[in-house]
């Protein structure tokens, strides 16, 4: 018999084991949530230009000037971290040289 890994997610900080259904049902949010930022990624960078947006639900839940301010909101929120997406908003994306 195969031996199963376990997977693990932050809850409060702390690492949680979770089953299989727990992974699927995380994945399928993250999964959503980077869909919708993704779809709705110019219509955000006009609304929130160089700013850290947190997206949950398919919703916008935060909205900060540093990643750090972004993720004190998320964790006051009880916003699940390992479900929502997290982008900066570049209003001038740096060029970069290989």
């Amino acid at each position: 018999m195969k031996e199963r890994i376990p997977v693990l997610k932050i809850e409060n900080g702390v690492p949680v084991i979770v089953n299989e259904a727990e992974l699927l049902r995380l994945l399928d949010e993250s999964t959503r949530n980077e869909d919708f930022l993704q779809e709705n990624y110019v219509k955000l960078l006009n609304l929130y230009p160089d700013k850290w947006v947190v997206i949950q639900d398919e919703s916008i839940v935060v909205v900060a000037e540093t990643l750090q301010g972004a993720m004190e909101n998320v964790d006051e929120q009880g916003v699940e971290r390992g479900t929502c997406a997290i982008r900066f908003l570049q209003s001038k994306p740096r060029m970069l040289i290989v």
